[in-house]
């Protein structure tokens, strides 16, 4: 193994990341910058119901491990705000396209 040392194999490489789903709420597109298994960056666009600024949900995952258990809650957590934010989209779902 001390052939391997230095070549940075633990090393989790910086990515970015983009999907679009559509949910029966609407569609959803989301950008992330991800450094080190943790999100750095996130932005959602869309043609779902937003009555709401998303920043609430922007600060509840900017910092958070890229893991969907933590992104779940974090967007559960928010209580009713998600609805305001996300319209009839789950946190669940929200979650799911993050992967």
């Amino acid at each position: 193994m001390a052939a391997f040392q230095g070549y940075g194999l633990l090393q989790r490489p910086a990515y970015g990341f983009e999907n679009s789903v559509r949910f029966p709420g609407g569609r959803l597109q989301i950008s992330m910058a991800v450094e080190e298994e943790i999100i750095k960056a996130i932005s959602f666009s869309g043609d779902y119901m937003a009555l709401a600024d998303d920043a609430p949900a922007v600060r509840a995952l900017v910092g958070l491990p890229h893991e969907r258990l933590a992104i779940e809650r974090a967007l559960e957590e928010l209580g009713e705000e998600l609805a305001l934010i996300f319209g009839s989209i789950s946190a669940a779902e929200i979650a799911s396209a993050m992967f």
